[in-house]
This record gives structure tokens, sequence and C-alpha cells, in this order.
């Protein structure tokens, strides 16, 4: 036998999905939505705060251009944060020693 040939001709092809069992009506694209095991525990007064860094203008030394949209990212986010009960922050056009420091003081 050679190197590379299949032994079974007729298990190499593609099965059709009605020959694997499932519904040839059934499209791919329905998945089965599993809950999570772990769930962040939201029964607080305060839930905590929502840091938001939303950089759309970069310094010309690192030669990276402006990030159109994502301002109206960083409202989506604001939105949904606060109506889960976060303190949010939005802070705009960061450094990095600037971000660094919003994260290790919670600022």
């Amino acid at each position: 036998m050679q190197s590379g040939v299949p032994i079974n001709v007729e298990s190499s092809k593609k099965k059709t999905k009605d020959e694997q069992g499932q519904d040839p009506e059934i499209s791919d694209r329905h998945t089965r939505i599993i809950a999570p095991t772990f769930l962040y525990n939201m029964n607080f007064k305060k839930l905590g705060k929502c840091i938001i860094i939303n950089n759309k203008n970069f310094d010309d030394v690192t030669e990276m251009n402006v990030r159109n949209g994502t301002d109206i990212d960083a409202g989506n986010l604001l939105r949904c944060f606060n109506s889960l009960g976060f303190n949010v922050a939005v802070l705009n056009d960061q450094t990095c020693n600037q971000m660094k420091n919003i994260l290790q003081d919670g600022e």
C-alpha cells in the first residue's frame, strides 16, 4: 500500500447531512446557546466602576491613523454598562503612561 492513499475511498467522501443523521432542512447556522456555569453576581447596590478608554487620536510618532467610529463604540459601551448599574468613566485619547496610571489607581 502506498503512503497517502486512503484505505476506504468511500469513507473519505463527504457525507450529506441526511447520511450524518441530521435533518437536511435544518441550517448549520442554528446553534444551541449553553448558559455559562459561572455568572457574575449583579446583586449589589453599587456594582463598581467601569473604565472605558477611548483612543481615537494618536501621537504622530506612532504613525497610527485616526480610529473613526470609536466614539460610537464608546457611547454604546457607556449606555450598556450604565444600564447594568456600573459607575462608568469614559477617558479619551490616553497615553500609555496615563492608561497604566488609570489601571493602577482605578481612577
